[in-house]
């Protein structure tokens, strides 16, 4: 967000919250595989640039009980996902020399950011960890110190940008890389805003090429370290698509790399002969021309009463439109875009109304396939055939058009949603005895111009998800059971271009073993 900081409190905001199978939203666009679709919130700090680490003069800002407190109440509201900010303008971290070259990390700042994400993954929260904001190239050194930013020599001097990847983002990273809650890397906040060719608001300012080689270096650091989502939080769509309508302007974060696109928008993005606005009808991330997912990162938390008729609208604008999550502006509050207390009840309405239609269009899937597909149940039923293994185990098949009940106790059900951009075919399992053997596997026939989007499950690290091409492959880890329990999804998703997929060739497969017997179950979407 484009905004001054009050000087000694900055308060505030950003997580995100998903509760596993009560919860999941869908069908959704998503980032990548394991992340599903983000109704988010920006928190995105509880004191700006000292939460994690220790400022030389005013000690060590982290509070573990605000964290645990700031998740939980987010994942009341089943908000899954948030956007926290670290070095903001580095008043606190990085270490700096007195010449502004990074020295390393203060010996606080890394166990702060695991504890930080340990609290958000035992609250079902997905993090984006925003490494800058264009604050650093502010000078707030009056009021926070000599470090609080004035740092565009990290852009402009390649030996100080090698320091910082070297002598503390590795480190971060190596810290903080294998926490499941850690979802995204953020680049740097609104980066535009420092940029010299754009409406420059900063203190300091660096060429569109050097801003361009920060991000770049930064990302390329992070996929040597991780295969998780990496962007850069774009202050509006007016810097970020070359389709030339709307009156943008341009592409900045083109050829980067970038794993999903991450845009902002506030009321100022419309007016008369321009509309930098990812809300309104028709404006998807197809028509701003994106090959990769993209996540509205910020906008009101109040809503905007100019165009919108709440905030609950522009969140179900944002599903609608094929982007991949929302985060409204912010948890704490402190300006006039919103606070935690505009946004929440949406926020749990959005949750609840996307994950009860995903249930009722399963319900629904479930009862028309049992009662289309009788004969076939039937004839399962008669050819289906048992033998003893050498184990003393013992094996059975059937096949259905779209779900139905399998041997040991275990019912499956499809649930599909299709467009012309994206597809999300799922099947929905429920098992009245534990599992001690899973494989599930979705087939997606290559029609229509489908690609491989993401594939995820809402029952956790016991499944690992593989794939291969449009084959998408769910397995139960070896030494892992599954327990009795309804609604476990195993979602196979894709882009098209433009032409609405056909489904009926698409097939899903079920091999299960419970109470030493093995059984298959198969059939088509």
């Amino acid at each position: 967000m484009k905004k001054s900081i009050p000087v000694c409190c900055r308060a505030v905001c950003m997580a995100f919250s998903l509760l596993m199978a009560a919860t999941t939203l869908l069908p959704a666009a998503t980032i990548n595989s394991s992340t599903p679709y983000l109704n988010g919130a920006n928190v995105p700090w509880n004191s700006f640039g000292m939460d994690f680490g220790t400022h030389y003069l005013w000690g060590a800002g982290y509070n573990a009980t605000w964290w645990n407190t700031t998740f939980a109440a987010l994942a009341a509201q089943k908000i899954n996902g948030a956007r926290i900010w670290l070095h903001c303008d580095g008043r606190a971290s990085p270490e700096f020399d007195a010449n502004g070259d990074v020295t390393g990390l203060d010996t606080n700042l890394i166990p702060n950011l695991q504890d930080m994400l340990d609290k958000a993954n035992a609250n079902g929260i997905k993090v984006q960890l925003c490494l800058w904001s264009f604050d650093m190239f502010n000078d707030n050194t009056s009021s926070a110190g000599i470090y609080a930013g004035k740092h565009a020599n990290l852009l402009t001097n390649t030996t100080y940008l090698n320091d910082y990847v070297t002598k503390a983002l590795n480190p971060i990273l190596d810290g903080i890389v294998s926490k499941p809650a850690l979802a995204v890397i953020e680049v740097i906040n609104e980066p535009e805003w420092g940029i010299s060719d754009v409406p420059n608001t900063t203190t300091q300012s660096v060429t569109r090429d050097q801003m361009r080689n920060f991000v770049l270096v930064i990302r390329n650091a992070v996929k040597a370290k991780t295969s998780k989502n990496v962007t850069v939080g774009s202050a509006s769509i007016k810097w970020s698509t070359a389709n030339g309508k709307d009156a943008t302007v341009a592409d900045y974060w083109t050829g980067l790399g970038l794993d999903h696109r991450d845009v902002h928008y506030y009321s100022w993005m419309v007016g008369s002969g321009y509309s930098y606005d990812p809300f309104a009808t028709g404006h998807t991330p197809s028509y701003y021309g994106w090959t990769t997912p993209a996540v509205i990162g910020e906008f009101p938390g109040v809503g905007d009463s100019a165009h919108y008729t709440s905030v609950l609208d522009m969140m179900n604008r944002a599903y609608t439109n094929g982007y991949a999550g929302h985060m409204p502006w912010s948890y704490i509050g402190g300006d006039s875009a919103g606070a935690f207390s505009d946004f929440k009840a949406a926020a749990l309405s959005f949750a609840n109304a996307h994950s009860s239609s995903s249930s009722s269009s399963s319900s629904s899937s479930s009862s028309s396939s049992s009662s289309s597909s009788s004969s076939s149940s039937s004839s399962s039923s008669s050819s289906s055939s048992s033998s003893s293994s050498s184990s003393g185990s013992s094996s059975s098949s059937s096949s259905s058009s779209g779900g139905g009940i399998g041997g040991g106790g275990v019912t499956a059900a499809v649930s599909n949603s299709l467009s012309g951009w994206y597809n999300d075919e799922s099947l929905v399992l429920a098992n009245t005895s534990t599992l001690t053997a899973l494989t599930v596997t979705i087939t997606i026939q290559n029609t229509q111009g489908v690609v491989y989007n993401a594939m995820y499950n809402t029952i956790g690290s016991s499944i690992t998800n593989s794939h291969s091409g449009l084959v998408y492959t769910f397995k139960l880890v070896s030494g892992q059971t599954l327990g009795a329990g309804t609604n476990k999804q195993f979602h196979a998703t894709t882009n098209g271009n433009g032409t609405v997929h056909v489904s009926t060739a698409d097939t899903w497969s079920i091999s299960y073993t419970t109470g030493g017997t093995t059984y298959t179950n198969s059939g088509h979407f």
